[in-house]
């Protein structure tokens, strides 16, 4: 529950009231002193469109203000502003909820309830903080709509409508239909001049039309606007106000559906972002993929810039507008002016936004925006602004947001990386200390046998006989040669985990590769019998020489060393498709089942005990393993009926050409 509580953010709501701005000080306080983050909430309303032209620049003031201090701006859209408030706070888990305290009161006619009663009602569980405004009164007044363009297409559009419902009329009165259906006919096309043209003059204008149309052409005495009947006057009031507030609920219905489908769009653009982001494989792809989703967007020039350790700032992606100039001189490898290096490093700096149209260096041509993290700027995205239409609201909201999961993205890639990194570190730790405490018992025998032979032979040479002599010099020989096989594999592993191995690939002929490897055996391979088949003489593989021969002298060392004198080992290859599949079989004892899932791990050793006693480091087959696997190859292990075992990998088989 503590955890829950510490990572939920602060709303502030904000619009365009004075006290707007008081609000998102106190917010971004309560958030600093908490360790949170905080979301500045817009409600875009329909009255938002049609406020004064000064609560406009007040509303920009303030968004402006809120991106400027670090917060979240985000913006949901509705006629109700405290149920959507309600159902953000509700869905994010934001339980500190700062408001402005209204200082415009209602009417006789308006009594209705400020915003805070409304959020406390709504959100019973959260915790509403109301920020009194000590500015003068703020009265929120409507401003007169914009007078709308009355064009030919829609009077062209009424005067359809207006005539098919005419002819439509007509043809009820001659069928004796009845008043009411026409009247029903002339409401139905105010409600589609409504629909067709989305305006209120057309609208008002089909009313009015209407009501004189069926006085002039379907009451008593007709062609005339006189009537006879004393009901007809309340008739042509009702049918004049039926006909405006349908077309109110028209204009309406079509104002939320055109709500409805910025919803859609904005949600549509971040799963799709989301889900490119997902798949991105680095933070290269992530902020390829930002720039091209904000290109689709703005359609202007998008450029990404990053800071290194020393504090130099470069260019990490660009993506040129279509439609936009090209200014970006950072674009693929040109000089980076001066301009936009330090607009770059003060947006980095200071964690605020700069440029064309922000109060930060507003005279450069660009707009430079901050990619948030949770310990400061991750990036730094540049974008075209000076002569190009500045991004609406909708716009904006959605640039922040994408930007916003570029952040989240680019924070969990170098997570990611961290985890991995420690994740190797912790891996060569294991693999340092398995190193040592395995050369610490099991360099002790070989060591010791080598002085106690050498000092043998220093101090009673003339003593021992030829044939004694013979066998403490094969003894020094074996442990020396036992050491050496152990230093080559230690310091393959070493690379190998390092990442310091790099494969000289070439073709090699595989019966050269086998007379090579068996040179190197352990001296007891001469008590075994090995032999080798070839399917073809010119089977021929691509590999670095070397490691392969290494693989090679490993596994027939390991049959040799598992085996009892005698026992017959064959190495053979053979073409499998597009790979060449070689093979060290023997005929010995075989593999504990309780041995094989574990053969190819590092530090693993048989059960099995050795003629000399001495058991192995559990090396070999594990770099085995990784030097085919850096192949391309496979490898593995399978039982060699009657009795014995197979160890096999694979090689990238490589064509003989023996035309000419």
């Amino acid at each position: 529950m503590g955890k829950m509580e510490e990572d939920r953010e602060v709303l502030a709501c904000i619009s365009a009231a004075p006290s707007s701005a008081k609000v998102l000080r106190a917010a971004m306080s309560m958030a600093g002193a908490m360790g949170r983050g905080c979301v500045a909430l817009l409600v875009e309303t329909p009255e938002i469109q049609r406020q004064e032209s000064g609560s406009e620049e007040r509303l920009q003031e303030n968004m402006r203000m809120a991106q400027e201090m670090g917060a979240r701006l985000r913006m949901v859209y509705g006629d109700d502003t405290a149920s959507q408030i309600a159902e953000y706070a509700r869905e994010s888990g934001i339980r500190q909820i700062f408001v402005g305290k209204s200082n415009h009161r209602g009417s006789l006619w308006n009594p209705r309830e400020d915003l805070a009663s409304q959020l406390a009602r709504l959100l019973p569980e959260a915790q509403i903080y109301i920020i009194p405004d000590d500015q003068p009164r703020y009265r929120k007044r409507r401003v007169p709509g914009r007078p709308e363009k009355i064009s030919r297409a829609g009077l062209g559009r009424m005067a359809a409508v207006f005539l098919a419902a005419t002819l439509l009329g007509d043809l009820f009165y001659k069928t004796g239909l009845g008043d009411s259906n026409i009247i029903m006919v002339y409401i139905l096309g105010v409600l589609v001049t409504a629909i067709w043209t989305g305006g209120w003059f057309y609208s008002a204008v089909a009313s009015l039309l209407g009501v004189l149309s069926f006085n002039f052409l379907f009451t008593t005495p007709r062609f005339t606007l006189h009537a006879y009947d004393a009901g007809y006057p309340v008739t042509f009031l009702i049918m004049l106000t039926v006909g405006i507030v349908t077309s109110s609920l028209a204009m309406k219905l079509k104002r939320q559906a055109r709500i409805s489908a910025q919803k859609a769009y904005r949600m549509e653009v971040l799963l799709e972002t989301s889900q490119g982001l997902q798949k991105a494989e680095d933070e290269e792809e992530i902020l390829h993929y930002t720039a091209q989703q904000l290109n689709k967007l703005l359609d202007r020039e998008i450029t990404f810039y990053g800071r290194d350790r020393d504090g130099r700032i470069r260019l990490l992606e660009g993506f040129p507008g279509e439609g936009a100039g090209k200014g970006q001189e950072g674009v693929e490898g040109r000089a980076m002016p001066e301009w936009r290096e330090a607009a770059v490093r003060w947006v980095y700096e200071n964690n605020r936004y700069a440029g064309y149209g922000t109060k930060a260096l507003p005279d450069i041509p660009d707009m430079f925006l901050a990619v948030r993290g949770q310990k400061g700027v991750l990036a730094v995205v540049g974008m075209e602004a000076k002569g190009l239409p500045v991004p609406d609201s909708f716009e904006k909201n959605l640039l922040l947001t994408i930007l916003e999961e570029c952040g989240l993205a680019i924070r969990k890639e170098r997570l990611a990386q961290e985890k991995q990194r420690a994740e190797v570190k912790a891996r060569q730790e294991s693999l340092r200390a398995n190193l040592l405490r395995s050369i610490s018992h099991d360099l002790r025998t070989p060591l010791t046998g080598i002085l106690g032979n050498a000092g043998m032979l220093l101090e009673n040479e003339e003593l021992l006989g030829r044939e004694k002599r013979g066998e403490l010099y094969l003894d020094i020989y074996d442990d020396a040669m036992w050491l050496t096989n152990l230093v080559e594999n230690l310091l393959s592993v070493t690379r190998i985990e390092n990442g310091n191995m790099e494969l000289h690939m070439e073709a090699e002929l595989l019966e050269e590769v086998f007379g090579e490897a068996r040179r190197h055996l352990d001296r007891r391979a001469g008590e075994h019998e090995i032999s080798w088949a070839l399917e073809d003489d010119l089977l021929m593989a691509k590999m670095d020489v070397r490691l392969i021969i290494q693989v090679l002298v490993n596994m027939v060392n390991n049959a040799v060393k598992y085996t009892p004198p005698g026992s017959h080992i064959c190495l053979s290859a053979r073409r499998a498709g597009g790979k060449i599949a070689v093979e060290i079989a023997d005929d010995g004892p075989g593999i504990p089942e309780e041995d094989k899932a574990h053969l190819f791990e590092m530090f693993y050793t048989s059960g099995g005990r050795q003629a000399d006693g001495r058991r192995g480091m559990g090396l070999g087959l594990a770099l085995c393993r990784a030097i085919v696997t850096a192949h391309g190859g496979e490898i593995g292990m399978r039982d060699n009926l009657p009795h014995g075992s197979i160890f096999f990998f694979t090689l990238e088989a490589v064509e003989v050409n023996t035309d000419g």
